[in-house]
């Protein structure tokens, strides 16, 4: 059975999210566009030649990114992905998994590389570990190759769920039911709740 991983969406960009619902798809980011300051950084041993650097950043230009997650209903996540609980969440399944490459984040600091250890996948190495206080988002990367300047930054899914975060609009949690109801029959729609968080400090 396919994996089902989540994308937290805020309602802001309302024109990004129509695109989603009706085109199937999920945009890949470049990785310079990702809210991490230290994404893409990584540390190599002394005297580590110049060509080898330009080698490595032109991997990871070529790379667009999708960032999900196995984390069905984060409140840290809601708060920082979802516009503060007033979005959604939206289950999805990739269409053709393997047409991209998919990594599970590593969180144990950033990749040491060694000259004379370099591969093709060394730039989607660099760009799957993150520093251990990321850890809570479980977060699970699909990589979109850009060797052609034409091919379109998205990955194609399937929408197994959307959950409605406690703080959505009822206006924007009935619109959103309507649109996906028009296109799809078969996604179950969740009601997110402040009472599903465990909230005990034990």
């Amino acid at each position: 059975m396919a994996e089902t991983l989540y994308k937290y969406i805020s309602l802001k960009n309302f024109k990004r999210f129509v695109d989603i619902i009706m085109n199937k798809r999920l945009y890949a980011a470049k990785y310079t566009e990702l809210n991490d300051p230290m994404e893409g950084i990584y540390y190599h041993t002394p005297n580590f030649r110049r060509v080898l650097r330009d080698k490595i950043y032109e991997g990871k230009q070529n790379l667009r990114i999708c960032s999900l997650s196995k984390e069905k209903d984060n409140l840290l996540m809601w708060s920082h992905y979802a516009d503060g609980h007033k979005g959604i969440i939206i289950g999805v399944q990739i269409e053709e998994p393997d047409k991209y490459e998919k990594n599970d984040i590593i969180y144990s600091g950033l990749k040491k590389i060694e000259e004379g250890k370099l591969n093709k996948k060394t730039a989607v190495e660099i760009l799957s570990r993150k520093l251990i206080s990321w850890k809570y988002e479980k977060e699970v990367r699909v990589f979109v190759k850009q060797d052609q300047p034409s091919l379109k930054p998205f990955i194609n899914v399937y929408f197994v769920s959307i959950t409605f975060g406690c703080r959505i609009k009822k206006e924007d949690e009935t619109f959103i039911r309507e649109l996906v109801e028009l296109k799809y029959n078969n996604i179950e729609f969740i009601n997110s709740s402040i009472e599903l968080f465990d909230i005990r400090q034990e």
